[in-house]
């Protein structure tokens, strides 16, 4: 009886202290999927910001009976959410997410050529520069957890639209720049953990 009774007081006491952490945890490093890295700041009760940055380069190289090739692609992007609570069950909260991302990619890719197969004065060596820029804006509905002190899962799913421009620019030719535009829309959704300081 006596042990029955320590369980529960044991349990209330975690009951409303699992609530008490959430509150006191203000900032936090979060690592998602779609890969991201970012900071969440609880700025108050009811809102908390979110930005966060993906960085990612690689490297291809091929060959043909022709030419050989390399290709070196560097990406960047930069988003940030504004996190609105909409409800509150103890260390869990729903929440409405805005959105805004800003991305870019730089390709960089070389032809060599061998020349005894061309006329004399043609370029040896033909390299491509391919820049793309994209702006995202969109908004989610999102869960958010602190099953343990230090430590929190979410996980949000919502909209998206994007418009992206691509410009090339090759270093034998001296046309102008090309330039392509697009646009596209779907459904976002993302999930990861967060590690409070």
């Amino acid at each position: 009886m006596k042990l029955g009774r320590a369980l529960a007081v044991v349990m209330v006491v975690m009951g409303w202290s699992l609530p008490a952490l959430a509150q006191e945890e203000k900032v936090g490093l979060t690592m998602g999927y779609p890969t991201a890295v970012g900071v969440l700041w609880q700025v108050s009760d009811l809102v908390a910001i979110r930005p966060e940055f993906t960085w990612a380069q690689s490297s291809i190289d091929s060959s043909t009976s022709f030419s050989q090739n390399s290709s070196d692609s560097t990406g960047v992007s930069f988003a940030i959410s504004a996190l609105v609570r909409l409800r509150q069950w103890g260390p869990v909260r729903s929440y409405v997410a805005p959105r805004f991302e800003a991305v870019r990619v730089t390709t960089d890719t070389t032809v060599n050529l061998p020349t005894p197969q061309f006329p004399t004065g043609f370029p040896a060596s033909q390299t491509t520069t391919t820049t793309g820029t994209s702006y995202e804006g969109g908004g989610a509905i999102g869960v958010q957890g602190s099953p343990a002190a230090h430590f929190g899962v979410f996980g949000e799913v919502g909209v998206m639209y994007s418009r992206t421009r691509t410009s090339g620019e090759s270093s034998v030719l001296q046309s102008p720049p090309s330039t392509q535009r697009g646009h596209a829309a779907g459904i976002r959704s993302a999930v990861g953990v967060i590690l409070f300081f």
